[in-house]
């Protein structure tokens, strides 16, 4: 049985750029001089000859692409007179930027396998560095891209509608010509008017609101340092939900759900929560994740 590699020039580019990513310092703009480091993701074992091969091989497909995807890097090529007019150092990377990528395995099981991807940069101009994760899940009966949100119930995916519609609305009588005018408001005891009557508080979608359980259960020092963040953010489009990343993680048996976009102040708050494996059987979750998750 082979390994699938990447292409020769994809591969020598990596080889190329990626020294130990310990050296890095924890924010991009610390480090002391541009550099790129671009990590390959892992390729399963394919062999067209060999039964059962396809979804491997397919899969590596989609990995190969994503590695590709990552050779564009954020910033672009600077020409000289950039250079010159934002006073930066030609003798530098002429890249002149730092932006690290790198990858990691949650979860390979026998019917799924997940990754994370993770960029770090920090561009020439920018007031501050950027960071970025995303989440990619693999069938491995099929070899197709899975969204991660379809191992959850239907109620609890940010693409069902929010609030659900009425199954039945009851048509409105059509408005008389002359509607009788409505006494004013009455005077409370005091001889104040009473204040007008607000509307309730919007419910959260039934996913945010779900994260916010489990991060006051499992993290309350989050909880109370950043269920009011979250909730803001949640507001800025009230009728669907905040953006989520989730994916299985096979170290703690569990989906991990974590904010994503929030403001580079307040990515403290992008805490990652377990939905552990006896909430995701009472949620009713996808069967063979379930399985998947099993010890």
């Amino acid at each position: 049985m082979r390994v699938c590699r990447p292409p020769l020039i994809v591969s020598t580019l990596i080889a190329l750029t990626l020294p130990s990513l310990a050296v890095l310092p924890a924010r991009a703009e610390d480090r002391p001089e541009p550099m790129v480091l671009i990590e390959p993701t892992p390729r399963l074992p394919c062999s067209g000859t060999e039964p059962g091969a396809e979804p491997a091989c397919k899969i590596n497909a989609a990995l190969l692409a994503l590695d590709q995807e990552a050779l564009a890097l954020p910033c672009g090529l600077l020409d000289d007179a950039t250079i010159a007019a934002q006073g930066l150092d030609p003798g530098r990377n002429p890249l002149q930027m730092w932006y690290a990528h790198w990858v990691v395995v949650t979860h390979q099981g026998a019917s799924f396998y997940s990754l994370t991807l993770h960029a770090d940069a920090f561009c020439p101009g920018g007031a501050h560095g950027w960071t970025e994760q995303s989440a990619v899940l693999f069938d491995l009966t099929t070899g197709a891209k899975v969204d991660p949100f379809t191992l959850l119930p239907v109620a609890l995916r940010p693409d069902t509608p929010f609030p659900p519609a009425p199954l039945d609305p009851v048509p409105l009588d059509p408005v008389p010509l002359d509607p009788v005018p409505l006494d004013p408001a009455p005077l409370a005891p005091d001889g104040q008017t009473p204040p007008p009557l607000t509307a309730p508080p919007h419910t959260l979608p039934p996913l945010t609101a779900l994260y916010l359980e489990v991060l006051a259960k499992t993290d309350p020092t989050g909880a109370a340092d950043c269920a009011g963040t979250i909730t803001q953010q949640q507001a800025l489009t009230p009728d669907q939900t905040m953006d989520f990343l989730l994916y299985p993680e096979a170290a703690t048996r569990s989906l991990i759900l974590t904010p994503q976009g929030l403001a580079h102040a307040a990515r403290p708050c992008e805490i990652g929560v377990p939905l552990d494996l006896p909430l995701l059987e009472s949620l009713g979750a996808d069967p063979r994740l379930i399985v998947d998750l099993q010890p």
